[in-house]
């Protein structure tokens, strides 16, 4: 396991599509993140044996499978992930994804592990994502923030991303309920 506040030495960070073989390490990583972290970015239900887990995780992992990738764009669009990854010391470090709402837009995840964020990459990460969505013909994405993450919409704004709604208490996290702004990119 890489220590906190890890400092990048001789080893390249690696950009890539989320693979198969990766399922596992994304949720160490994702288990392993701070509370902090964990707040602000929940899209997996905490409980590993809970049905609506299983599903997500089991989607996700699908969905690394190109050609069935594919054929599930086709047929079921809602259950597609395009996800997207980035690794140190064969660790992964970051993650990003776009959960399919239809087949022309959806919604974006990201985060980057405790220790290596401020260091520019969940800005590789988001390009190699648009990029990624571009190619895969989606035109809107669009991003929940909790509002008390001021860093987190300044960051999106950087890439384009428009506030268009503030939701009260719509958040569910630990046993608080928190206000989350919507925002929406036209890729």
């Amino acid at each position: 396991m890489l220590m906190k506040n890890a400092k990048i030495h001789n080893e390249k960070i690696i950009y890539r599509e989320l693979r198969l073989s990766d399922i596992p390490q994304l949720y160490r990583m994702y288990t392993h993140l701070s509370e902090k972290t964990k707040r602000y970015f929940h899209p997996f239900p905490e409980k590993i044996f809970n049905v609506s887990t299983l599903i997500t995780w089991m989607l996700l992992t699908l969905s690394t499978i190109k050609p069935l990738r594919k054929i599930l764009l086709r047929l079921l669009p809602l259950s597609v992930y395009i996800s997207f990854c980035c690794l140190y010391s064969n660790e992964i470090i970051g993650f990003i994804f776009i959960k399919l709402r239809n087949r022309h837009y959806g919604s974006l995840g990201i985060v980057v592990r405790d220790g290596f964020q401020g260091m520019g990459i969940g800005s590789k990460l988001i390009n190699f994502m648009f990029a990624l969505a571009r190619r895969e013909g989606i035109r809107k994405i669009r991003i929940t923030v909790l509002a008390d993450n001021y860093n987190a919409i300044k960051f999106f704004e950087k890439f384009g991303f428009k506030k268009t709604n503030f939701i009260r208490e719509c958040d569910a996290y630990g046993d608080k309920k928190h206000d989350r702004v919507e925002m929406w990119l036209d890729l």
